[in-house]
């Protein structure tokens, strides 16, 4: 059987197990309500996360004020950490309740990480001062691409004027943590009552071996690099599956769930003041 085929197979199960995916409902989850942003810090040290996703291993929870969307979590899975890094992370929100892309935000953004890259030096006021971002978004492209309408508009992140705030750091063990503070209104939903979606992604993988493969040997040739991303002995890094001698090298089923995108949808339901105090 040649690999045409092969591929042919695993795509048309691939896409049976989304068709299939998406005819479950959607899991509710209760957005909880904080007076402030700071309150956040204060209650996720009593509940780190309220929510767990077992195929992704995406813990995560969605705060809010009366102004703000609030949504967190983390990723270990070194398979989706490259997925991030590599494809970009796109999340949407659709007031209909269903699975709609068009309108939400994209950061990072496909192959974002540039290697030895720094912020470019700028004379305005628009950035914060360099040393107040982390070491990872400081070699992260700083475009935020914003969807409205399915309509793209560019961004920076680093901006002071940037309409959504994304903080993304990397424990010592590997684990990336990503936090996004949202407008209600940037999305329409300060005055919305009902549950709407909200989808955590990765975005299109390639479709080819060739370009995976070519993604790949990319990888390989950071490893060696002590200023890449991709450097190191850290096995939750991105790339590290690459290497010679790595579990994942040697293992035909995780290299085939680099051809399943990060995939995580669930409905959110606001909590406000007033509800809280009836």
């Amino acid at each position: 059987m040649n690999k045409q085929k092969i591929n042919i197979k695993l795509y048309s199960g691939l896409a049976m197990l989304l068709l299939i995916a998406a005819c479950k409902p959607l899991p509710l989850r209760h957005s909880r309500y904080v007076t402030n942003e700071a309150e956040i810090k204060t209650v996720s040290n009593e509940i780190p996360f309220s929510y767990y996703h077992p195929d992704s291993k995406i813990r995560y929870d969605v705060y809010n004020t009366e102004t703000d969307l609030f949504l967190r979590f983390d990723v270990s899975d070194e398979l989706n950490l490259r997925k991030i890094f590599s494809y970009g992370l796109e999340i949407y929100i659709d007031t209909l309740g269903k699975r709609k892309k068009t309108e939400g935000f994209i950061y990072p953004t496909a192959t974002s990480f540039q290697q030895n890259s720094v912020i470019p030096p700028v004379t305005g006021p628009k950035l914060p001062d360099k040393t107040s971002i982390n070491e990872l978004q400081k070699r992260i492209n700083p475009v935020l691409i914003l969807i409205h309408a399915n309509e793209e508009a560019h961004d920076n992140i680093f901006s002071k004027d940037s309409k959504i705030d994304i903080l993304m750091r990397l424990s010592e063990d590997g684990n990336l943590s990503y936090q996004a503070k949202i407008p209600l209104s940037e999305f329409g939903l300060e005055n919305y009552k009902e549950a709407f979606t909200m989808a955590i992604l990765t975005g299109d993988i390639p479709e080819n071996d060739e370009d995976m493969q070519q993604d790949q040997n990319v990888n390989m040739q950071n490893q060696n690099n002590p200023n890449s991303y991709y450097g190191g002995n850290n096995m939750y890094q991105p790339g590290y599956q690459n290497r010679p001698g790595s579990p994942q090298q040697t293992s035909q089923n995780n290299y085939r769930k680099e051809f399943e995108p990060l995939s995580l949808w669930f409905k959110v339901q606001l909590s406000h003041e007033k509800t809280l105090n009836d």
